[in-house]
């Protein structure tokens, strides 16, 4: 599936917080049709604790912090993300909650290292087959107004033709943008039903345990580079996660909706791994 792209920092060059501050840039990012993703397209800026349980992920290399994915706060312990987010080694991760704002955090963020990386153990990058992942955090985390648990979705949940979602994230704003924003950015996509975008991608792509949102026949709305492991939400109750940021083809667009992780599907190894 390598031609395909996925939403995570970790598929692109990295975007230093130094780079950022002096220069206002990010580095330029290789772009091959299918990533993990990166950002939110056609979306606009997410108001100040909208979504108290969006998580930044940020990772060292020799001691400069790189942004790198998104996540889901899912107690005090333990954040939910994308299995292709979890490639490192936890002393080289750091979580970032309870702020807007990426690169100039406000005063109500909470910062966390990570203790433990518990990726799926049937994770497969190349079929992106259960893209899930647990970070076990070393400080636990206080709840405060910016700062609260995402609900996770009832193992029955339905999900119908026109219901809608909301993706959040700080991934790039444009297919192959290099610039990344400050601010937390949302979107609404509707949902597309398995068969038609499992067609879209040619057959045999999209498992039952990932779920498609986007506007199929227009684009312009998506997640991309950067947004990966971040929360997509019920829009009638953005606390509610359906899914979590994976792999899509190009950003926003047409005939090619973002695919998720279902994340109902996977609620029996969330409860036996979040202990």
């Amino acid at each position: 599936m390598s031609h395909f792209r996925f939403k995570s920092a970790t598929m692109f060059a990295k975007v230093s917080v130094g780079v950022i501050l002096m220069a206002a840039c990010a580095a330029a990012l290789p772009w091959d049709g299918i990533v993990k993703r990166r950002a939110i397209v056609g979306g606009e800026n997410a108001e100040k604790a909208e979504f108290p349980f969006q998580a930044a992920i940020w990772e060292y290399f020799f001691g400069i912090p790189f942004f790198t994915c998104g996540g889901s706060v899912l107690n005090e312990n333990y954040i939910l993300t994308a299995g292709h987010c979890c490639t490192s080694d936890p002393t080289s991760l750091s979580i970032l909650v309870g702020a807007n704002q990426l690169y100039f955090p406000e005063e109500t963020k909470q910062d966390a290292t990570v203790a433990q990386v518990i990726q799926h153990e049937d994770y497969n990058g190349n079929t992106v087959l259960n893209d899930i992942c647990l970070l076990k955090l070393n400080e636990a985390l206080v709840w405060t107004d910016t700062v609260q648990p995402v609900i996770l979705p009832d193992s029955s949940l339905n999900i119908t033709e026109g219901d809608l979602f909301v993706v959040s994230g700080w991934g790039a704003t444009s297919e192959g943008g290099i610039l990344l924003p400050n601010d937390l950015q949302k979107v609404t996509v509707p949902y597309v039903a398995d068969d038609v975008c499992d067609e879209a991608y040619g057959g045999n792509a999209v498992a039952e345990s990932m779920v498609c949102a986007g506007d199929l026949a227009n684009g312009g709305i998506d997640s991309c580079q950067g947004d990966s492991g971040g929360p997509m939400t019920l829009a009638s109750d953005k606390r509610t996660l359906v899914g979590i940021v994976s792999w899509g083809q190009g950003c926003a667009r047409p005939g090619y909706p973002g695919v998720y992780t279902e994340v109902s599907y996977f609620l029996d190894w969330i409860a036996a791994n979040a202990v």
